[in-house]
């Protein structure tokens, strides 16, 4: 009872199992395929619960599960610890920092690698990698769209690019992150793991 908030914040979870009057906004902020998400979980919807999204590929999702108006919310940056600093030497050399989603190619069958091989060639061609594109190579090789989506796709644009990037690039290049060290055309640029916050701030900074 004396639990009575203004507004509530959460992300990738509409709460419900907090008492909150009728006065109180619930604010959810979305940014991944949550299995709510994925099952269209049917949500009790008030006229101030606010749904917020990171991304449009996730509005449908979040309307199937009873939102109506859905705000958008893109990812955001502590400026406390990401920030310049015109005292420290600065480097001329390129940073990545993420980890390689080879992990995600789970999936070893036939249909599977033909689909990556169609993806990787149409994106080395510059072809714009929409859904016009993705859903016809879903259908033909019987893969679900989210698969082709979310793990096809977004290994591509990312290791194929940092691939470039070690190739090619006139700068030093650094790449930072876990799974790199299986990828031959990257293991040299590979300076390990490096923890979010404070050391990851003071390389960006340089």
């Amino acid at each position: 009872n004396e639990f009575q908030p203004h507004i509530v914040f959460t992300i990738n979870h509409l709460e419900k199992s907090l008492p909150m009057s009728d006065h109180t906004f619930n604010v959810v902020w979305w940014h991944d395929f949550m299995p709510e998400l994925e099952k269209q979980t049917q949500f009790e919807v008030r006229d101030r619960d606010l749904a917020y999204s990171a991304a449009k590929q996730l509005d449908p999702l979040i309307k199937g599960c009873g939102f109506r108006d859905i705000q958008r919310q893109g990812f955001c940056v502590d400026t406390t610890q990401f920030h310049e600093d015109s005292r420290l030497p600065r480097e001329d050399k390129i940073v990545f920092v993420g980890s390689s989603y080879m992990s995600r190619l789970y999936e070893t069958s036939q249909n599977f690698t033909n689909a990556l091989l169609e993806i990787k060639e149409a994106f080395e061609a510059g072809v714009t990698l929409d859904e016009r594109f993705l859903q016809p190579i879903a259908e033909k090789y019987k893969i679900s769209y989210k698969y082709v989506f979310w793990d096809l796709l977004h290994f591509v644009v990312r290791d194929i690019s940092v691939e470039w990037l070690c190739d090619a690039s006139p700068l030093p290049v650094e790449i930072y992150g876990t799974g790199w060290q299986k990828n031959p055309k990257v293991q040299k640029f590979h300076k390990g793991y490096i923890a979010h916050g404070v050391d990851l701030a003071s390389l960006y900074r340089t």
